[in-house]
């Protein structure tokens, strides 16, 4: 930027950020509103990290059911057979 590049040239040069956040601030510093640029990139990533954690969360939920369900069943199944075994003891 101190030899007169744009803020968006000068972050692609980093590459580091994707092709639509460059895009966005290539716009918000054409139109002197970078702020509200930033603000709707921010708002568009945040919906987007909102949905991925709710989509994984909604994967993730039967698998625990699941886990949960079996480990109930093997302590079941553990009380039982220690409860018919003990017919199994002499008097």
């Amino acid at each position: 930027m101190r030899q007169g590049q744009s803020l968006g040239d000068s972050l692609e040069e980093y590459k580091i950020f994707p092709p639509l956040v460059l895009q966005m601030i290539r716009v918000g510093e054409k139109s002197a509103d970078l702020a509200g640029s930033m603000k709707e990139i921010s708002e568009l990533y945040e919906r987007r990290m909102s949905e991925g954690i709710r989509r994984l969360l909604s994967l993730l939920e039967p698998a625990v059911i699941v886990s949960m369900g079996v480990i109930v069943g093997s302590i079941m199944i553990s009380l039982l057979s220690a409860i018919v075994s003990m017919n199994d003891i002499p008097i």
